[in-house]
């Protein structure tokens, strides 16, 4: 009770004293100042991990980038022209067949290396059947109102597999069973090689089902195709060509006789001549009395004079003859010269025919490990390189920043 009415009567005697200290203003900014913190920067230090981890990433990256950019190059289609096996690797050959079969192929001999896959090669140039054709043929372009197209194809599978041995072995029986033929074959525990032809009509049917015995990404097909008609043409013209030669060579041959046959007429003809004259002043001759010295001495030498004539005459008539069979036999050897080089136009357009269609293939097959595999599907180092670069980037906007923050 006694604690209320103190209450109430210090309230009352606010209510009546209710006014603020003459020195209100002083002593409110004297609180306040004691009051307001004082700001201060302090910085959080980078983790130490974190600094590692860049030091760790930025080399990391490099050895990815450089290895990725050698896969790279090697996947750059090159010339495939190889010219012996690498040694220590069990080889068989066939010998290839020339002017039979499919036509005169002159696919080299293809070295084996475990380096180089052959759909990173096939994709050069054809040079390998070339050679059938003189390779000088080609230094310019065809006509190009020509339309003809005599297209030839060269092909190559990279095949990645566990047993090697066994595609091997498989894959020799389907080129003979579409009529092919194997021009070479290498075989090594990890590594095997097929060279060889397959006709064109059978190409399409016979690569579908070689790419039907393994899964997409074990197996890579490289095609090329070239239009032959640069050599087609070129055959063409040394035929037309030929024959213009052979026309003007038989021409020449046949003006030859005739001008021989018309001098050598010429002459015999002064010969015979001379002859008379010769004959009739021997019988003039037999007349005229041994006494007469002088008329004697004087049909001797009108005698004599038509010999000198006579030889003069048979002496070109030989040289005619000599130098007629001289030039004679050198336009038969030029005529048969040309004769021999159609017949060598004709075997060479037939070849090319035949090789047109007949397809080039090459077939590597490797040995793949358990580790490539899971690669083929998830790129190791691609998502390695992601990984990297993604923490280069995070330590370049948001790890190397010191964080601030304001302590009362």
């Amino acid at each position: 009770m006694f604690y209320k009415k103190l209450s109430n009567n210090l309230a009352r005697w606010g209510k009546k004293s209710q006014k603020l200290p003459t020195n209100n203003d002083v002593i409110k900014q004297n609180v306040l100042n004691s009051l307001r913190p004082t700001l201060e920067e302090v910085k959080i230090k980078q983790p130490f991990a974190w600094r590692w981890l860049m030091v760790a990433a930025v080399p990391a990256l490099v050895i990815l980038l450089m290895i990725s950019y050698n896969k790279t190059m090697r996947e750059i289609p090159i010339g495939y022209v190889e010219n012996e096996f690498d040694t220590g690797l069990a080889v068989e050959s066939s010998d290839r067949a020339v002017g039979g079969g499919f036509g005169v192929m002159a696919t080299q001999k293809t070295g084996l290396s475990e380096s180089a896959s052959i759909s990173e090669k096939i994709m050069g140039t054809v040079s390998d059947y070339v050679d059938s054709f003189s390779r000088h043929y080609y230094s310019q372009s065809p006509d190009i109102t020509d339309t003809r197209e005599y297209l030839k194809t060269t092909f190559g599978l990279d095949i990645k597999t566990r047993k090697v041995e066994k595609t091997y072995t498989r894959v020799k029986t389907i080129i003979r069973g579409y009529g092919g033929r194997i021009d070479n074959s290498s075989l090594s525990e990890k590594y095997a090689r097929l060279s060889f032809v397959v006709p064109k009509s059978d190409y399409d049917s016979f690569v579908e089902e070689v790419q039907g015995m393994f899964p997409e990404k074990f197996i890579k097909l490289s095609e090329n195709t070239s239009n032959l008609l640069p050599q087609k043409q070129h055959i063409e013209e040394q035929t037309e060509q030929t024959n213009k030669t052979l026309d003007e060579l038989k021409q020449d041959r046949t003006d030859l006789v005739k001008n021989h046959e018309e001098k050598v007429a010429s002459l015999q003809k002064e010969v015979n001549r001379l002859n008379g004259i010769i004959y009739s002043l021997m019988g003039q001759r037999k007349d005229i009395p041994t006494t007469d010295t002088i008329a004697l001495q004087k049909i001797n030498e009108q005698i004599n004079y038509n010999l000198r004539l006579r030889n003069t005459q048979n002496e070109s008539l030989n040289n005619e003859n000599n130098q007629y069979q001289k030039n004679l036999n050198a336009l038969d050897q030029r005529i048969s010269a040309q004769e021999n080089r159609l017949i060598e136009l004709d075997k060479q357009d037939t070849n090319l025919l035949n090789n047109v269609e007949t397809v080039d293939g090459t077939i590597s097959i490797r040995w793949i490990s358990l580790f490539e595999i899971v690669n083929l599907y998830i790129p190791v180092y691609k998502t390695l390189i992601i990984l990297f670069v993604l923490i280069i980037i995070f330590y370049l906007f948001v790890g190397h920043k010191s964080k601030e923050i304001q302590l009362p």
